[in-house]
């Protein structure tokens, strides 16, 4: 499945919905990203971007009485995550992956980090 592209600004709000882990309403995104993200969005605009997001199919809108709405993700995070991945690998080639793995390494991976990474490519050895 393609995705429309997301903006910086819906991105955010996805991953706030995300996060959440259940179906939020438009004031719990509007706190969630001034206190999380130093975003000081009008309720008016946090409304504007959660219709768009419907409408490009990210999120379900549901009436829960009167003008009050819930939000529910269409798309899990860890698919969307893999769609961005396999598109950037795709415009940028075969030194991706390495680079990828290297601006990881300047960010100081965890031992658990590294451990997952070595689980992962042990598991794709054994799957061929």
């Amino acid at each position: 499945m393609n995705f429309n592209e997301l903006s910086d600004a819906e991105l955010i709000i996805m991953k706030i919905i995300w996060d959440a882990g259940r179906p939020v309403q438009a004031p719990e995104v509007t706190k969630a990203a001034a206190e999380r993200y130093g975003r000081e969005w009008a309720r008016t605009t946090v409304s504007t971007y959660l219709k768009i997001l419907v409408q490009k199919g990210y999120l379900e809108m549901t009436r829960t009485g009167g003008k009050t709405y819930i939000y529910t993700p269409l798309v899990e995070e860890g698919v969307y995550q893999k769609q961005v991945m396999n598109k950037f690998s795709n415009f940028w080639g075969k030194g991706f992956l390495k680079n990828f793995v290297t601006s990881l390494h300047d960010e100081a991976l965890t031992d658990e980090d590294i451990q997952e990474l070595k689980d992962f490519l042990n598991g794709v050895d054994d799957s061929e």
